[in-house]
């Protein structure tokens, strides 16, 4: 009954205001707040009386709310697009967890003059590699009812969002690193003049990228007998200052066509340019580092050197399972809402003996 009391406070209040005499000037705003006042207390009488819930909530839930704007400052993430060059064996899982790559055996023998018949008869031995897929999972994220009161955008749907883009994101970086030669004849250096390392938190100067690299990155295309199409290339955001102080990387005239699809910012000695903030640091003896269960590397700043990677378009392969957001709306016991979220993923280099994926690093 003391909310009935209230409200009939208010519309006396705004009937007093219109009995004032007409030479009395009242601000025209000073009705506008009676009114608006008027209709919250109506509303929230409203709202109690139909939900059974205590008064003092209704006007909790009022003086809660803050004004904030009806976006919020989205997160960044890196450009995955470059996945896209490779072959893509999502529809070939099996049993949702493992892909089955066969691989040819030894190539036919040619001979140019046949003197024995009948000819020896060779056979031609198959064999099969496989990848499995790796789970991904997001810690639960909590919202408290309170929260989304207090705010005027979108909370859960800004969740559900950054948690998509964390789980693509940490796919495609472990994509690349199963990608990335771990070491050996596949792994070369830069041979440019020192600069400041590249890689994040690295300390101390590091040899910078040369026309000669890239060449030699071509180069291992070449020799390997691989198709023109499909060559690919992505540099690191310390690299790409020095490859752009590449005449044929600058001039259009030099690489052909400047018809360029989504994420690739360049052509250069046949090799199609992508770029990323980091790829997958390499040890001072030009060994891979692999991420640890939550995804980053432990390295050594004084040694740490940033890479690079080439690689064939059809010699490299992924599959990325579908994103599984969970949303347990009015979780017992949390007064609120969990999201969470998961995906299989998984990636290796197609062939066993590596042809079709170098790296470059730094000096």
């Amino acid at each position: 009954m003391k909310s009935i009391g209230k409200i009939v406070l208010v519309f006396a209040a705004v009937f007093l205001l219109a009995m004032l005499p007409a030479g009395l000037m009242v601000p025209h705003h000073v009705y506008q707040v009676a009114a608006v006042l008027a209709i919250a207390d109506m509303s929230l009488f409203i709202y109690y009386v139909v939900t059974g819930k205590d008064e003092s909530v209704a006007y909790n839930t009022l003086t809660l709310t803050k004004i904030f704007m009806k976006e919020i400052t989205k997160n960044f993430y890196k450009d995955n697009g470059w996945l896209a060059k490779s072959k893509n064996d999502t529809s070939f899982v099996v049993n949702g967890r493992e892909v089955l790559l066969p691989q040819r055996g030894s190539r036919p023998e040619v001979i140019r003059e046949l003197n024995e018949f009948p000819a020896t008869v060779g056979k031609r031995v198959d064999t099969e590699e496989s990848y499995q897929l790796k789970p991904l999972y997001v810690r639960p994220i909590h919202i408290e009812d309170v929260e989304e009161l207090e705010v005027s955008y979108d909370k859960r749907n800004s969740i559900r969002e950054d948690i998509e883009m964390e789980l693509k994101q940490a796919a495609a970086q472990y994509i690349l690193e199963t990608w990335m030669p771990q070491s050996g004849a596949k792994v070369i250096e830069a041979t440019g003049s020192d600069r400041a390392a590249g890689y994040t938190g690295a300390s101390g100067d590091r040899k910078a990228t040369t026309r000669a690299d890239i060449v030699s990155l071509a180069e291992f295309f070449d020799k390997d007998d691989l198709p023109q199409a499909g060559r690919q290339l992505m540099i690191p955001a310390s690299m790409l200052s020095d490859v752009r102080k590449i005449d044929e990387f600058m001039s259009a005239e030099k690489i052909g066509s400047t018809n360029l699809i989504e994420g690739q910012i360049g052509r250069v000695f046949g090799m199609d340019i992508f770029t990323r903030s980091t790829l997958v640091p390499y040890t001072g003896g030009n060994a891979k580092v692999n991420a640890n269960n939550k995804g980053a590397y432990s390295i050594t700043a004084a040694t740490v050197k940033d890479s690079a990677l080439a690689w064939h378009s059809q010699l490299v392969r992924h599959a990325l399972g579908q994103i599984k957001i969970n949303i347990n709306v009015n979780a017992p016991g949390y007064y609120g809402t969990i999201l969470d979220g998961f995906v299989r993923f998984g990636g290796r280099q197609s062939r066993a003996d590596g042809k079709g994926a170098y790296t470059l690093v730094e000096g």
